[in-house]
């Protein structure tokens, strides 16, 4: 084993302390030369690794020279700093669990292991599930602090948001730098995978303290990418993990950590599907008109190409075709939009005024395009929504609680984003993973409470593979190995096993023209023909079913009698058939407001400067009395000549908290504080 921590260790080491020497006798800030130091010396076994080391000054660890733990400075032992953090009260009675969620709690009870892995369709509901079982946890005192990972940063506040309905405390603000959670009003923090692949050793150290790790959307952490080699080194020692999944397999199939396997196939601890969120009323069902189309385009090796989606073509025409059906300029995509917006507007004619589209678009450039094309024939702005804006995640916030009509996105929208009132969608990209596929759907069918018969239409050109994962929407996909294969691709002889020519010219689309295709809802396609005849049926005798819904109807009672006619593809462009369905507008039923903190100090001001805050979770809250506090050492600075940092540093040395170890009570405490001094002087008493 080696003598020396490595420069990775060391730097963990050294965050983890937040700069200061680990003796709690010394506590001063590391210089250049600090010591990276074994607390059970290396001479009498001690490992190098994080669970047996510290930071400390040259000073300190000198005088430590080969000692035990037990005789460091005087006899007093250096041990694990521990956050003291409030406790954590009941489940609150206003979140009552879905069946569902209370089977999977009782069965994580049950199992009593270590890993478990929750597969959940997209909308049904996991978030508030996982949540269930770290309450219990750490009220049990199971663990003592609560470890969400998730793939990107507006998941983090949205996991606060919901740690904060059912009592806890969550820091979704925490950075790599900080090092050691210190601020005791939180019960733990949300970071991303990026942060942990950073940083792995830093989470490493930080699992000392009993943890319980919660993984979003497992899958995107896989062995062979860093994500996943980082999360086994930075979760290794936690009490208790729990991965969740919408989607719990990988295109590049490789294996998903903390993940159990039985013959090359992962085992879910519990699943609940799509189908059964159905059959509970917790998701919409899901209905895919799919568009067929004439393309024109040049392609990248000189040949002249004019060709239906539905026509076989050389694989590498396949992207070319597709990116030609998607080009703004043709006339498919300008139909898959005006299909959509006619849709919308039938959904909120009939009673749900906020419902929206969901568009998504290749890139920035194609979104863009997209965004005037729609702006065109609604008279209205799109939301653009593309992750490398930073203001993206502002924006989803603030669409949710709109009334726009079309939303445009760049996998934006792919996971987490929790969008309601989004009824429609048009699948205008050319990523053409089940796993991508699935996620999209997936932000269709979550359910507006008090709405009955809603449902949910995604607009798909008519290709392969997207035709066959709507068929098999329904399906529960369980990750699966690859089995090593020798020899060619077993599409080989199928495709003609032919490659592009080496010199490759310009791709140039030239054209497109829709033409109407079926209807795929609940793994059957419904010709135009049919939901023609549907259509009529359902309006002679009001029945409040979405087109769809009868045409299945029909054809599983009558199919024998000759009421369907087979439809036959036509060259010249139609109309798309629109389906309809009837909804009810939305009702809300808003949570009641949490009580108001009492006064904190004897002498506080009459009016609490933060009794507006509240209801807000703990970092929002956090956020603006920092805010509020930057600005009253401001002004009270002006007052008295002094700069503001020299108000917080004076604060500090009386006895209170650095800004990124206060709690909320410290927060307000100093806010208080300084409010009532400007008020002094102001009224002339200093």
């Amino acid at each position: 084993m080696a003598r020396h921590f490595n420069r990775t260790q060391r730097t963990a080491l050294f965050l983890y302390a937040r700069g200061r020497c680990a003796n709690p006798a010394c506590m001063q800030p590391l210089e250049q030369g600090w010591h990276a130091d074994h607390r059970h010396p290396w001479s009498g076994g001690g490992p190098t690794d994080l669970l047996n080391g510290q930071a400390l000054c040259a000073v300190c660890n000198l005088r430590k020279a080969a000692k035990t733990p037990g005789e460091i400075m005087g006899s007093k032992p250096v041990k694990t700093v521990i956050v003291s953090r409030k406790s954590v009260g009941a489940w609150p009675k206003n979140r009552p669990l879905r069946d569902w969620q209370r089977r999977a709690f009782e069965t994580w009870c049950s199992a009593g292991r270590q890993d478990f892995l929750l597969v959940c369709t997209p909308g049904g509901g996991k978030t508030t599930g996982s949540l269930r079982i770290a309450h219990h946890a750490l009220s049990e005192r199971l663990v003592t602090r609560v470890v969400v990972v998730c793939p990107t940063e507006n998941l983090r506040r949205q996991w606060a948001d919901a740690a904060h309905q059912i009592g806890l405390s969550l820091d979704p603000r925490w950075s790599n730098s900080s090092g050691r959670e210190v601020a005791g009003d939180y019960h733990g923090i949300v970071v991303t995978y990026q942060q942990v692949s950073y940083a792995s050793a830093v989470f490493d150290k930080q699992c000392e303290e009993p943890t319980f790790v919660v993984f979003d959307e497992i899958h995107h952490a896989a062995d062979q990418l860093c994500w996943g080699d980082a999360l086994r080194q930075a979760f290794s020692r936690a009490e208790l993990r729990c991965a969740l999944s919408g989607t719990p397999f990988r295109g590049d199939r490789f294996p998903i950590p903390f993940v159990e396997y039985e013959e090359g196939r992962s085992r879910p601890d519990f699943s609940y599907s799509y189908a059964e969120a159905l059959r509970d009323g917790i998701c919409r069902p899901t209905y895919f008109p799919t568009l067929n189309g004439r393309a024109r385009w040049l392609s990248r090796d000189g040949s002249l190409l004019d060709c239906w989606l539905l026509d076989d073509v050389r694989r590498h025409h396949e992207s070319e075709r597709l990116r030609t059906i998607l080009d703004p300029s043709g006339g498919w995509l300008r139909a898959a939009l005006r299909a959509a917006n006619d849709k919308l507007t039938e959904i909120r004619a009939s009673g749900h005024p906020d419902a929206a589209a969901l568009v998504l678009s290749i890139d920035q450039t194609h979104a863009k395009a997209i965004a005037g094309v729609v702006r065109k024939f609604t008279g209205q702005d799109p939301v653009l929504a593309i992750s490398e804006d930073p203001e993206a995640s502002a924006k989803l916030k603030d669409f949710a609680g709109g009334t726009e009509r079309f939303l445009i996105c760049v996998r934006m929208a792919s996971e987490g984003v929790d969008l309601p009132r989004l009824r429609v969608g048009v699948l205008a990209t050319n990523v053409q993973s089940e796993l991508f596929f699935r996620q999209a759907v997936g932000r269709l069918v979550r359910v507006v409470p008090g709405v009955p018969q809603q449902s949910a239409t995604m607009y798909l050109p008519a290709v392969e593979p997207i035709l066959g994962y709507a068929r098999q929407i329904k399906e529960e996909r369980d990750h699966e190995l690859a089995q090593a294969r020798v020899g060619l691709p077993a599409d080989f002889s199928e495709r003609g096993g032919q490659n592009p020519p080496a010199k490759l010219g310009a791709f140039v689309p030239l054209g497109s023209s829709p033409a109407e295709h079926d209807t795929i809802f609940d793994g059957a396609s419904f010709s135009p023909a049919e939901l023609s005849y549907a259509e009529r049926f359902r309006a002679e005798f009001k029945i409040p079913l979405a087109t769809p819904q009868v045409a299945a109807m029909l054809r599983y009672h009558a199919s024998d009698n000759g009421l369907f006619v087979i439809h036959r593809e036509s060259a010249d462009p139609q109309e798309t058939v629109l389906p309809t369905a009837r909804q009810q507008g939305p009702a809300c039923n808003p949570a009641p407001p949490r009580p108001v903190s009492p006064q904190l100090t004897p002498q506080a001001a009459p009016v609490d400067p933060a009794s507006d805050l509240a209801d807000l979770p703990i970092y929002a809250r956090k956020d603006e009395l920092r805010k509020r506090t930057q600005r009253a050492a401001a002004k009270l600075g002006g007052l008295l000549g002094l700069r503001p940092w020299v108000i917080h540093k004076q604060w500090i040395e009386s006895g209170g908290s650095p800004s990124e170890e206060a709690s909320t009570e410290d927060l307000e405490r100093k806010l208080r504080f300084f409010l009532e001094r400007i008020a002094e002087i102001n009224s002339g008493r200093v």
